[in-house]
């Protein structure tokens, strides 16, 4: 018995550090990202500008050249008559829109790049470092603006039996079509997440939500599913999956990001140990 506890213990230890060493990773990337985005920009910038000032002064020189005593140069010298300050006018507000025009450009694609970080690969919907991001927000927003929230986890029953009789290329399959059919049940009010990468676990933010309501929304999102066969090309039959939830409304004096979430799990290990699954369980 003790040798099963001091394994636990190792192992616990092993699945921490290695959650911190992904963290950790994730920091390098995005601090490597940034820098090699502004090194971009100020390169990008700097070529963007001497471009600029060429082009502007060969224009200039070509058109200085040009004989006065012709019809064109006679035009040019009476409506385009240049001096040094209109030259460092023109220049300073290329090199302003050109600055202006990078930082645009790059600000687009860093915003893609953070967008690429927060959604789950497999199913398209925002992953656990969004929900991370988003709970934080609502509960701050919640308790400024005094307003409800409630939190619904989803879990599909069984779903290890299906990864073990017809493998994982099928299993991510279901996974793909599952985060369809819940996208196309959600409300406005509704964010839904993937909790883990390799989980089956999905997380719905319900804002302006009461206990209540949010049960009734858990409830018909579960009975959609269990009368929705899911379809997979290739295979003839089709996949009848059940789920199990559990729903928790925010508490301003008592939940945390942490504490909202495992209530949220507590009360789904509740709705997991009804005789057939497929049900729906709440905590006060």
């Amino acid at each position: 018995m003790r040798r099963f506890v001091s394994y636990i213990y190792k192992l616990a230890a092993i699945l921490k550090k290695t959650e911190k060493n992904k963290i950790f990773k994730m920091k390098e990337y995005l601090k490597k990202t940034y820098k090699k985005l502004k090194e971009d920009v100020l390169a990008k910038a700097i070529y963007d500008i001497l471009k600029s000032i060429l082009i502007a002064l060969i224009t200039y020189f070509i058109l200085d050249e040009i004989p006065k005593g012709t019809t064109f140069g006679g035009f040019l010298n009476k409506e385009l008559t240049f001096n040094i300050l209109q030259i460092l006018i023109t220049i300073t507000f290329i090199i302003i829109s050109t600055i202006f025009i990078q930082f645009l450009l790059n600000r687009k694609r860093f915003s893609t790049i953070k967008k690429d970080l927060h959604t789950d690969e497999l199913t398209g919907i925002p992953n656990h470092r969004a929900l991370g991001q988003d709970l934080k927000n609502t509960i701050e927003w919640a308790k400024a603006k005094k307003m409800p929230f409630s939190i619904i986890l989803m879990d599909i029953d069984n779903f290890k039996n299906l990864n073990t009789e017809f493998g994982q290329l099928v299993a991510d399959n279901i996974l793909v079509k599952f985060g369809t059919l819940l996208k196309a049940d959600n409300r406005l009010t509704d964010t839904i997440y993937r909790q883990h990468l390799k989980g089956d676990e999905f997380i719905f933010i319900t804002k302006e939500t009461i206990l209540e309501n949010a049960v009734k929304a858990a409830n018909r999102k579960r009975e959609n599913i269990a009368k929705t066969g899911i379809k997979i090309q290739n295979i003839s039959q089709a996949f009848n999956i059940t789920v199990c939830c559990g729903v928790v409304e925010f508490n301003s004096e008592l939940d945390t990001e942490a504490i909202i979430l495992e209530r949220a799990f507590d009360a789904m290990k509740n709705a997991k140990n009804e005789p057939n699954k497929n049900a729906t369980a709440s905590l006060i």
